[in-house]
């Protein structure tokens, strides 16, 4: 034993409190190395956990468009759009009538239809009757609006622009005298190639996870960096009281 540590048995031995200092160190030392490293766990555990399904909108319908126009009946006809479609799950349209001078469109009773959504379909057809007496209630244009959804959904507030319906009443023309007029030749009109459009493939997410037709869109777990960092810390300062308690301590 060297004169060094004869002198600080002799230190410890005439000054018990220097060993209830010991112990303290020892005890801090034990409880900063338990904390940091169940800090550590919990990081740990954050990070490789399944990455959050970010985006509700992905996993519910959304209306995309709907496009209406009045046939010579007084019926309206067009077709909704909807962009992944839930089996079983409806919307419900309405006409609505806009008189002049109005800055709203009121929904016409009675005009409420029902679209019953299909997986994988996404255009639906659809034609609705417009009472006789809202025909000729002084309306001077229309539109088809959402009116209700059975599920929670994306474009609820879509409608079709506003269009004219006269029903099979046709505008009263004044007689005129015929007078013989030359016929333009026609020019023939070349018809335009339509170009496919290529269908554009949703990229997979960051972990390439799919539902179905839905894209579930993977974001990383950045809450994980915070225990982990604290934990490595205690972990350090355990350490460092530990190696002082045993310099101490001889």
């Amino acid at each position: 034993m060297t004169p060094l540590q004869r002198a600080a048995r002799t230190l410890h031995r005439s000054h018990p409190s220097l060993r209830l200092r010991t112990r303290w160190v020892q005890t801090v030392a034990l409880t900063s190395l338990a904390a940091g490293l169940s800090l550590v766990a919990v990081g740990a555990t954050a990070a490789t956990r399944s990455p959050t399904v970010a985006a509700q909108t992905a996993t519910e319908a959304s209306i995309t468009g709907i496009a209406a126009t009045c046939t010579s009946d007084g019926r309206t006809c067009g077709v909704l759009t909807v962009e992944n479609p839930i089996a079983g799950e409806t919307i419900t349209l309405d006409v609505t009538g806009h008189t002049p001078g109005s800055a709203i469109f009121v929904p016409l009773a009675g005009t409420d239809t029902i679209v019953t959504l299909v997986a994988g379909k996404t255009a639906y057809d659809f034609c609705i009757t417009i009472p006789a007496a809202d025909l000729s209630a002084g309306f001077n244009t229309f539109r088809v609006e959402v009116s209700s959804t059975s599920d929670p959904m994306v474009g609820t507030t879509t409608k079709s622009d506003s269009y004219s319906c006269t029903g099979s009443t046709s505008p009263p023309t004044a007689t005129a005298t015929a007078t013989a007029t030359a016929t333009p030749t026609p020019t023939p009109t070349p018809t335009p190639t339509s170009t496919p459009t290529p269908t554009s493939t949703p990229a997979a997410g960051v972990l390439g996870i799919t539902t179905g037709g839905t894209q579930a869109i993977s974001t990383p777990n950045t809450g994980a960096a915070l225990p982990i960092g604290t934990g490595l810390i205690l972990v350090l300062a355990g350490l460092g009281l530990m190696v002082l308690r045993r310099r101490t301590s001889h």
